[in-house]
């Protein structure tokens, strides 16, 4: 695993433990899901009611492998917007409460991550998903969240990821073990996996 430039020191992996661990992976509380259902109304204040219904999130190439049971609806809402959301709702006229996700713009490394900021900040009512200190050290898990918050829609957010990951990748020198994890995992043609092979092509010719 190698240092990037962290936006602060955070550590990802215990906010999934602790966010998704208690919230994505099982069923709230009633009084917790009374209380967000009260959120939705009042955060956004249009008078418009959001079921307070429950989604399973899977991705395309496996569409009966569920990653992420029992996301609330309202908060997907609310921060990706409605035709985002329905855009990748299976069925959505049958009431169906799956949202396939398509499997080659976006990895569960990346939605782990996005989703555990995004109960975080629906919880503290804010729509600043990314913490006030995220630790992302791994260039891999770096370019899997901005993957997903473009498939979710959530622009601002990738612009700030998109923009460090661009200073890292041209501007420090990067572990082999690191470029060789993106090539592997990420889609070749794709925008990063394009970077990375820039990127080895400075360093091959600056010696």
């Amino acid at each position: 695993m190698s240092t990037l430039t962290p936006l602060a020191p955070y550590d990802t992996r215990s906010a999934r433990a602790a966010a998704l661990a208690a919230h994505v992976s099982g069923p709230l509380s009633a009084a917790k899901l009374a209380a967000q259902g009260t959120r939705v109304l009042t955060w956004r204040a249009t008078g418009i009611t959001i079921p307070d219904t429950r989604v399973d999130i899977v991705l395309s190439n496996k569409p009966n492998k569920i990653l992420f049971r029992d996301v609330p609806y309202g908060m997907l809402i609310d921060f990706c917007g409605t035709n985002i959301v329905n855009h990748y709702r299976a069925h959505p006229s049958s009431g169906s409460r799956r949202l396939i996700l398509p499997a080659s713009r976006c990895e569960g490394l990346g939605l782990d991550v996005v989703l555990s900021w995004m109960i975080m900040a629906y919880e503290q009512a804010t729509h600043d998903i990314i913490p006030v200190e995220p630790y992302l050290a791994n260039l891999l898990t770096f370019c899997c969240i901005e993957r997903a918050l473009n498939v979710l829609g959530l622009y601002n957010e990738r612009g700030r990821v998109c923009r460090r990951l661009e200073y890292e990748i041209s501007r420090r020198i990067l572990p082999v073990h690191d470029l060789v994890e993106v090539w592997n995992t990420l889609p070749q043609g794709s925008y990063w996996v394009g970077k990375i092979l820039d990127h080895i092509r400075r360093r091959l010719v600056t010696k």
